[in-house]
């Protein structure tokens, strides 16, 4: 009898510690707040100007088109570009005898002059003579590009082509248009053609963006790309471009990582002195997650011309991702020290401070990069925010959210964050909206879910808790702190059981994880399995010997055990860490009157009462050891 009431009387206050340490071990770990990786990895000319390969370049004005000494004295002198004396020899021989030829190599020479507007007027006098010089077509089409016009260009190609249906560069740049325009079937017949009217290089040009065309139609068009690719190769043997689309063919495995990793050094020695060229070349292994070779190629480029931006800048955008956050920004600065109006760079600056925790600077790199946006940028107002909420300046972070959000109503990590700052306001109903905007917008999103799950248990929303912690380890199934917290709730709600088989199974993946190895403990002491119990929270111990929870739970339960002197010891190891912990006296008085020890446990009582002299439990616990020593 007397057994049993002893039993009873330590269960509730082994409870309440089980309820104390719950709490302590509750796990809280909010997911990073996540800066949006904004990396804009492009391709660009470098400063020193290079030929581009989107359209054949200006043919010159030949001796060769006329007997006429008048037409070969014109055309050597546009030749030696004495463009003024070739200008009165063009207008003589039109004044005498007006002719097509005469009219297109006149607008030619304003072409060269960069008399868009005149060379306009004069390349339509010369379709407007018959019989046509054809190649006015072509000037025409050409000047038409020049001047964004890309309709009255394409007119213009076909009317060539119609005219002359085995022009190579009037099939050549139509394709080339239609390509980048996004017609790809047409530009596919268009580059075949092309292909069949050009020899060598010119030829080997075709060919690859005739395969580019071919890819942009599907996988069932892969092996002709491949094909279009390889003969290009041949026809080229020097000829980088299809070398890194075949690069990019590659399939996401091992083997096909190596073959493509082999096509970007081939690409590689042929690079060599080609800024360009390397910046593509380290573009494709980054993503291949090559990174380290990335980053050599990438300083290659900018060594041969610093003041190629885009490299300096990709290269600052890998380093970043890299978290080598003082060399990232000195790229960026660079970068701004040709570009100052480069907002991405400044964006990224900010990024490079926040993550030094030079939040002032921050502060003003974000600043600045709204002001070039004109303040239409969410991703810099997403990242100012998480400046202002490192600096727990709460209010100006969540301005900085709500006006991310208004630019970009769909923006989940907006939306996200927004939560987080709530939450910590407590502000639970509003951050539970904003999670569940954040997982409406973004279904995938682990952290939105696993903090949805925080803020319904702190409303003591068990079920709902459950649903949101359920989710978020579907999609990270090892996202261990959602797993100790799952757990946490099952046991709210009874059901220790299934909480145990959580907490081992977090134990498998990650055996020094201490909470779950607590948590597990305190689970098997309300199971009353106390025996697993000191097992398991002996693990605890090992783990953290310096913490004050595994000698207070782990002496619960050999005082369970009735291994009382082992108890003790924990005990008084518990309170040499926390003297002052009047909770943790009421157990050790509550375990040394089960042992008997009367008189110890009446100071254990007193000495916790000295600390809270209105302490229930222990007032109640005195009361308890008086009455047994009186019996």
């Amino acid at each position: 009898m007397i057994r049993r009431s002893l039993r009873e009387s330590f269960v509730p206050i082994l409870l309440v510690l089980g309820a104390l340490f719950l709490l302590l071990l509750y796990v809280r770990y909010e997911a990073g707040l996540e800066a949006e990786q904004v990396t804009v990895i492009t391709i660009q000319a470098p400063s020193t100007e290079q030929a581009g390969d989107d359209e054949e370049a200006m043919p010159s004005i030949s001796v060769v088109r006329s007997d006429d000494p008048r037409y070969q004295q014109a055309a050597r002198l546009a030749e030696a570009e004495q463009w003024a004396e070739a200008e009165a020899e063009y207008r003589r021989i039109l004044a005498e005898a007006p002719s097509s030829q005469a009219w297109a190599d006149l607008g030619l020479i304003r072409y060269r002059l960069e008399d868009y507007a005149g060379a306009l007027v004069d390349f339509d006098n010369a379709v407007a003579l018959e019989p046509v010089f054809v190649g006015a077509y072509f000037y025409r089409a050409l000047v038409h590009r020049r001047l964004g016009r890309e309709q009255a260009a394409e007119r213009d190609y076909r009317s060539l082509i119609v005219a002359a249906p085995n022009h190579f560069e009037g099939h050549y740049n139509l394709g080339l248009l239609l390509l980048k325009r996004g017609e790809h079937p047409e530009a596919a017949e268009l580059l075949q053609k092309a292909s069949e009217l050009g020899g060598g290089e010119r030829r080997a040009r075709a060919l690859f963006h005739h395969g580019e065309a071919l890819l942009a139609q599907g996988r069932e068009f892969r092996g002709r790309a491949r094909q279009s690719f390889e003969r290009a190769i041949r026809l080229h043997p020097a000829y980088i471009e299809p070398r890194l689309a075949l690069a990019e063919m590659e399939p996401d495995s091992e083997a096909g990582r190596e073959a493509a990793a082999e096509w970007y050094r081939q690409a590689q020695s042929l690079a060599a002195g080609n800024p360009v060229a390397l910046a593509r070349i380290a573009l494709g292994l980054a993503r291949s997650g090559k990174d380290d070779e990335a980053r050599l190629i990438y300083m290659k480029a900018v060594e041969l011309d610093p003041t190629y931006t885009l490299a300096q800048y990709n290269l600052g955008v890998l380093m970043l991702d890299n978290q080598a956050w003082s060399m990232a920004a000195e790229r960026f600065r660079l970068v701004l020290q040709y570009e100052p109006k480069h907002e991405q760079a400044w964006f990224n600056l900010g990024r490079c401070d926040y993550r030094l925790k030079e939040y002032e600077a921050a502060v003003e790199h974000y600043q600045r990069a709204l002001e070039l946006r004109g303040g239409d940028y969410p991703e810099a107002l997403l990242n100012l925010g998480l400046v202002h909420a490192a600096r727990k300046d709460y209010p100006l972070a969540l301005a900085a959210y709500r006006r991310a959000i208004e630019l970009r109503p769909e923006y989940a990590s907006a939306w996200y964050n927004l939560g987080l700052a709530q939450r910590r306001h407590g502000e639970l109903e509003a951050a539970i909206q904003a999670f569940r905007k954040a997982v409406a917008i973004r279904p995938d999103y682990p952290q939105a879910w696993y903090n949805l799950g925080l803020s319904h248990a702190g409303l003591d929303d068990n079920a709902e808790a459950i649903k949101a912690y359920e989710r978020a380890i579907a999609l990270r199934p090892d996202y261990r702190a959602a797993q100790l917290n799952l757990a946490v709730r099952w046991s709210r709600e009874g059901n220790d059981e299934r909480a145990v088989g959580i907490y081992r199974d977090v134990l498998e993946r990650h055996p020094t994880y201490s909470p779950a190895w607590l948590n597990l403990g305190l689970a098997l002491q309300r199971l009353g399995r106390h025996d697993e119990a000191v097992e398991v929270l002996d693990r605890a111990l090992e783990l953290e010997p310096g913490s004050v929870k595994p000698h207070a739970l782990l002496a619960g339960s050999l005082s369970e055990l009735k291994r009382y002197d082992e108890a003790f010891t924990r005990f008084r190891q518990a309170l040499d860490m926390t003297p002052g912990d009047s909770e943790l006296r009421l157990a050790y008085a509550h375990a040394l009157r089960m042992a008997g020890r009367l008189n110890a446990a009446r100071d254990e009582a007193r000495k916790g009462l000295k600390l809270a002299p209105e302490h229930a439990g222990l007032l109640s616990e005195l009361e308890s050891i008086d009455h047994q020593d009186n019996n």
